[in-house]
């Protein structure tokens, strides 16, 4: 994979693929976007178990 920035020799400065740089954060976009929806679903079941648990006891008053 070809890399983000690139430097001129002759300045010694940054220069950026723009349309790597575009690609590489569509890719970036794409898994963070995954990781959060993976974290919420396992939020959410964590959450129903919890519910699931509490309803079934009897608090003694």
């Amino acid at each position: 994979m070809p890399s983000l920035f690139m430097s001129d020799r002759r300045t010694g400065k940054l220069i950026v693929d723009k349309e790597n740089y575009l690609y590489n954060n569509h890719i970036i976009n794409e898994i963070i976007s995954r990781q959060c929806k993976t974290l919420i679903r396992n939020y959410y079941r964590y959450m129903q178990a919890m519910v699931e648990r509490y309803r079934n006891i009897k608090f003694k008053i």
